[in-house]
């Protein structure tokens, strides 16, 4: 099948390549050519998740491929059940690579996937204790890359609000400043902004967990693109994160 690809231009530099291509099972690209510059309140109203646009964006497969496989017993991630909510299962990634030097067997994918994780906690910490950490950032994770199958958000002049399909809402104030903030078992602290028309969330988790989340339009303001980025790559090593697209509900 060949799809045309949706492809974009932006300034966010960890979204910087986009290879335009004809392509088949692997997946479809899920960003446009341009930033929309469509008012920010046109953020405001309900979204539907759309597997069939988002994307791993380090391999370009479809984010749900592996869960899929799982479900059919033909893998050995475990996020299918978990990821989204209860509705979508989870992409497939590995852990990032933290300081240390402790990485826990079996564990390389997250939320289902078969990435590579890297690296691990350890130094002159008892093994207990690197463990306990490790599986807190790896739980974090996990629930902060939850596929939601529906969301939806109230704009303000100060403030975003995001409410998933399990009715769980966080208010994002957009002046930039740090705020603590609880999802499912996730504790983590988020700066918010916008950036032209793009909202951007910044995340810390523990351990030093970091990811970040672009959001913006298509120009018709049809769909609601979701940029995901954990950690910071190592040169030349591709993005470790998600693509994902949403498109309104009327």
């Amino acid at each position: 099948m060949v799809v045309q690809m949706l492809t974009f231009t932006m300034t966010w530099a960890l979204v910087a390549q986009v290879s335009t291509q004809q392509h088949g099972p692997s997946g479809p690209p899920a960003v446009p050519t341009t930033v929309s510059a469509r008012p920010i309140e046109d953020l405001s109203g309900r979204w539907k998740y759309n597997p069939e646009q988002s994307v791993n964006a380090a391999t370009g497969r479809l984010e749900t491929a592996r869960a899929a496989n799982d479900r059919r017993g033909a893998g050995a991630g475990g996020g299918g059940p978990r990821g989204g909510g209860g509705g979508i299962g989870g992409g497939g990634f590995g852990f990032p690579s933290v300081p240390g030097g402790l990485s826990e067997p079996g564990n390389g994918g997250l939320a289902g996937g078969g990435g590579g994780g890297g690296g691990g906690f350890g130094g002159n910490l008892p093994p207990s204790v690197a463990l306990n950490m490790y599986q807190l950032s790896r739980d974090t994770l996990r629930d902060l890359m939850e596929i939601p199958p529906g969301l939806s958000f109230t704009v303000t002049e100060s403030s975003v609000t995001w409410t998933d399909d399990l009715d769980r809402s966080l208010t994002f104030p957009t002046d930039g400043r740090k705020q603590k903030y609880m999802l499912g078992a996730a504790t983590f602290e988020a700066r918010t902004s916008w950036d032209g028309p793009k909202l951007k969330i910044d995340i810390a988790g523990p351990n030093s967990l970091k990811l970040n989340q672009t959001l913006f339009l298509s120009e018709d303001g049809s769909r609601l693109f979701v940029i995901i980025r954990v950690g910071q790559p190592e040169k030349g090593e591709p993005p470790t994160g998600v693509n994902r697209v949403y498109d309104r509900v009327k």
